[in-house]
């Protein structure tokens, strides 16, 4: 959601390309701005469509892609909890509070919480407790735990300078995943992949850099282990 200047261009490193096929599955009509995406445990995905303050639903089966929630706010990030409600983060760009929304099966939105000195909302996973929420806040650069039995209470559940922006809008911690007890993080402004280790309480260890050079915004994790890195302005895909 940045564009590069000549004064900050980012030094990439993304490996040998080794080009892949890929398929189109569905498209919006422009202008469209897609954030994010989440897949149910029916293989349905979910997109935040950033620009229409909505979340879209994509059914494999039928090809075909309807409105599934309207938000007051621009979507950002999305996961699913073990029940099946979908949880999202959002808010206007730079602007104060940010916002992290339950969503319910039907598409019922609730707000859950509104984070006073949130102007970046991001990339968000489910805790392995369950119970929490962990929201990338990229402006501040902190990792936000949201209590999801509670509504409107939070914490900083991780803080650092690695995790901060090293220039103003570009973004600091950006995208979050859970692998084996550790947490990962893209810091996209530092050009840099984390990896935090998960306390048997809960709680984050020290961080730990994964990666360096690399221009990361969101990603997924694949059954192999490895990393589906996604970057941002290169627009291609990384695999760790």
């Amino acid at each position: 959601m940045v564009t590069p200047t000549e004064e900050y261009y980012p030094d990439h490193d993304g490996g040998t390309f080794a080009p892949s096929r890929a398929t189109t599955v569905a498209t919006w009509k422009a202008p469209a701005f897609l954030e994010n995406l989440a897949i149910d445990a029916d293989g349905a995905v979910f997109v935040t469509v950033y620009s229409h303050n909505r979340i879209d639903r994509y059914d494999p089966a039928t090809r075909a892609t309807t409105t599934f929630a309207e938000v007051p706010a621009p979507p950002m990030g999305l996961a699913f909890d073990a029940g099946g409600v979908l949880w999202a983060t959002g808010g206007t760009l730079y602007e104060r509070p940010g916002y992290i929304w339950r969503v319910e099966r039907g598409g019922a939105v609730r707000q859950w919480c509104e984070l006073p000195d949130a102007t970046f909302m991001n990339g968000c996973t489910l805790h392995p407790n369950g119970r929490t929420l962990l929201a990338c806040e990229s402006s501040i650069g902190h990792i936000l735990g949201i209590d999801l039995g509670q509504p409107g209470r939070w914490d900083v559940w991780l803080e650092g300078d690695r995790l901060r922006p090293l220039i103003p809008k570009w973004p600091g911690s950006n995208g979050i995943k859970i692998r084996e007890g550790w947490a990962w993080i893209t810091v996209s402004g530092r050009r840099l992949m984390v990896r935090v280790p998960i306390r048997p309480d809960g709680s984050a260890g020290g961080i730990e850099i994964a990666a360096t050079r690399l221009c990361a915004d969101d990603f997924a994790i694949g059954m192999s282990g490895s990393l589906y890195v996604t970057t941002h302005p290169e627009h291609t895909l990384v695999r760790l």
